[in-house]
């Protein structure tokens, strides 16, 4: 079987989960929901031969895990070192490679420390820089992917905002 074929149909897999992760109004769920999108996303990364993106990916899937039962500074600054020193370990060819790193470290804050609309900022501001990567590797399905993740936190962000003016959000 074709490895492309293969990476390709994880990538679509990761962009369902991450789309119904992202457009969820609570923000557990779209962390528990995010886990199958991380998982997808480093098989087919790994698949692609994308190592910054698969480690980018591995950091990303322990990050949610930890962040589900702790929003310690402590697991902030342990998840930065680590993607820091992978930076600096990868020796990029360029800036812009390093931004799945630096996207890494600012969902990192988001997921442990911050919350309501700073939260979905972050997510935001997360899928900004996935995005940049992406049209800098000509990765056309991931700029889809990352401005859908954009326009799912959007959807959820408004569908929660919602949910608390009638009180039905937990």
């Amino acid at each position: 079987m074709n490895t492309e074929i293969v990476a390709q149909g994880f990538g679509i897999l990761a962009a369902i989960c991450g789309l119904w992760a992202m457009s969820q109004p609570s923000e557990k769920k779209l962390k528990v929901i995010s886990l199958s999108h991380r998982f997808c996303y480093i098989v087919q990364f790994l698949l692609l031969g994308l190592d910054l993106a698969v480690i980018a990916n591995l950091i990303g899937f322990v990050r949610i895990a930890i962040s589900l039962y702790s929003r310690s500074w402590f697991w902030v600054f342990v998840v930065w070192a680590v993607s820091i020193a992978t930076a600096f370990l990868s020796q990029p060819t360029s800036f812009i490679a390093v931004l799945p790193i630096m996207a890494s470290m600012i969902l990192t804050l988001t997921l442990f420390r911050l919350t309501g609309a700073a939260f979905r900022i972050g997510l935001i501001s997360g899928s900004v820089l996935w995005v940049i990567h992406n049209i800098w590797a000509g990765s056309y399905g991931g700029i889809v992917l990352e401005s859908g993740m954009i326009v799912s936190v959007l959807v959820g962000w408004y569908r929660a905002e919602k949910a608390k003016r009638e009180n039905k959000l937990p």
